[in-house]
């Protein structure tokens, strides 16, 4: 379609704004996520049912988040607006850290996020 425009399809660059709720638990991230889901409502995307928003947000476990990256990759997602879930600032440090060392460092051979 970019070419049919006369455009540079290689130019554009698709991003998303995603949510992010990993430890190395699957169902602790799931929980959190959830929680701070339904009692925020009025600011998530209210048109999304929790089930959509797990769905599409990097939610679980390292290797569950990199299956989830991996798949936006594959539909041409090039950058990522990366928006952690937690309940104290010392969660998310320790989600920062846990998400750079077990994701971010998978990818950065391969690509940018």
């Amino acid at each position: 379609m970019a070419k049919q425009s006369g455009r540079d399809g290689d130019a554009i660059h698709l991003g998303i704004e995603v949510y992010v709720s990993i430890d190395e638990e699957s169902s602790k991230a799931k929980k959190n996520a959830i929680g701070t889901f339904s009692a925020s409502r009025g600011t998530y995307e209210r048109d999304m049912t929790l089930e959509e928003l797990e769905k599409v947000s990097l939610i679980g476990s390292p290797g569950e988040i990199r299956d989830k990256v991996q798949a936006y990759i594959g539909a041409g997602v090039s950058h990522f607006e990366i928006k952690f879930i937690y309940p104290t600032i010392d969660r998310m440090l320790e989600m920062m850290s846990l998400f750079s060392e077990e994701v971010l460092q998978k990818f950065s051979r391969i690509t940018s996020l």
